[in-house]
Protein backbone atom coordinates (compact mmCIF):
# COMPACT_ATOMS: atom_id res chain seq x y z
CA UNK A 1 0.00 0.00 0.00
CA UNK A 2 2.85 2.40 0.83
CA UNK A 3 4.57 1.70 -2.49
CA UNK A 4 1.31 2.28 -4.34
CA UNK A 5 0.79 5.58 -2.52
CA UNK A 6 4.37 6.66 -3.26
CA UNK A 7 3.96 5.75 -6.93
CA UNK A 8 0.75 7.76 -7.31
CA UNK A 9 2.26 10.75 -5.50
CA UNK A 10 5.34 10.70 -7.74
CA UNK A 11 3.28 10.27 -10.89
CA UNK A 12 1.10 13.22 -9.88
CA UNK A 13 4.15 15.40 -9.19
CA UNK A 14 5.81 14.48 -12.50
CA UNK A 15 2.64 15.34 -14.40
CA UNK A 16 2.63 18.94 -13.13
CA UNK A 17 3.51 21.56 -15.75
CA UNK A 18 6.10 23.06 -13.40
CA UNK A 19 8.29 21.22 -10.95
CA UNK A 20 11.18 22.78 -9.10
CA UNK A 21 14.61 21.28 -9.53
CA UNK A 22 14.73 20.60 -5.79
CA UNK A 23 11.53 18.56 -5.95
CA UNK A 24 12.58 16.74 -9.12
CA UNK A 25 15.91 15.85 -7.49
CA UNK A 26 14.08 14.56 -4.40
CA UNK A 27 11.86 12.41 -6.61
CA UNK A 28 14.93 11.07 -8.46
CA UNK A 29 16.60 10.14 -5.15
CA UNK A 30 13.53 8.42 -3.71
CA UNK A 31 12.68 6.50 -6.87
CA UNK A 32 16.29 5.33 -7.18
CA UNK A 33 16.41 4.29 -3.53
CA UNK A 34 13.10 2.43 -3.77
CA UNK A 35 13.91 0.73 -7.08
CA UNK A 36 11.10 2.41 -8.99
CA UNK A 37 13.09 2.36 -12.24
CA UNK A 38 10.35 3.61 -14.55
CA UNK A 39 9.66 6.62 -12.34
CA UNK A 40 13.37 7.20 -11.79
CA UNK A 41 13.88 7.41 -15.56
CA UNK A 42 10.91 9.78 -15.85
CA UNK A 43 12.22 12.01 -13.06
CA UNK A 44 15.64 12.24 -14.67
CA UNK A 45 14.02 12.83 -18.06
CA UNK A 46 12.12 15.72 -16.54
CA UNK A 47 15.31 17.10 -14.98
CA UNK A 48 17.15 16.73 -18.31
CA UNK A 49 14.37 18.48 -20.21
CA UNK A 50 14.27 21.33 -17.70
CA UNK A 51 18.10 21.63 -17.56
CA UNK A 52 19.31 20.82 -21.10
CA UNK A 53 22.75 22.36 -20.55
CA UNK A 54 23.60 20.23 -17.51
CA UNK A 55 25.77 17.29 -18.62
CA UNK A 56 25.69 15.71 -15.14
CA UNK A 57 21.92 15.31 -15.37
CA UNK A 58 22.18 13.98 -18.92
CA UNK A 59 24.71 11.40 -17.74
CA UNK A 60 22.49 10.38 -14.83
CA UNK A 61 19.60 9.97 -17.24
CA UNK A 62 21.69 7.79 -19.55
CA UNK A 63 22.75 5.61 -16.62
CA UNK A 64 19.16 5.28 -15.40
CA UNK A 65 18.07 4.19 -18.87
CA UNK A 66 20.84 1.58 -18.92
CA UNK A 67 19.88 0.28 -15.49
CA UNK A 68 16.25 0.05 -16.60
CA UNK A 69 17.34 -2.16 -19.53
CA UNK A 70 16.48 0.48 -22.13
CA UNK A 71 19.80 0.02 -23.88
CA UNK A 72 19.13 1.72 -27.21
CA UNK A 73 17.81 4.84 -25.49
CA UNK A 74 20.74 4.73 -23.08
CA UNK A 75 23.22 4.50 -25.97
CA UNK A 76 21.63 7.56 -27.61
CA UNK A 77 21.69 9.45 -24.31
CA UNK A 78 25.36 8.57 -23.72
CA UNK A 79 26.15 9.70 -27.27
CA UNK A 80 24.46 13.07 -26.63
CA UNK A 81 26.58 13.49 -23.50
CA UNK A 82 29.76 12.66 -25.40
CA UNK A 83 28.80 15.00 -28.23
CA UNK A 84 28.03 17.78 -25.77
CA UNK A 85 24.37 18.06 -26.70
Amino acid sequence: AVASQARSTVEEALSRPTLSRRHAEAIARVTDRDGLRDLHVRALGRLAADNPDDPAIALRQAEALRQAGRFEEAARAYRRVLDGR
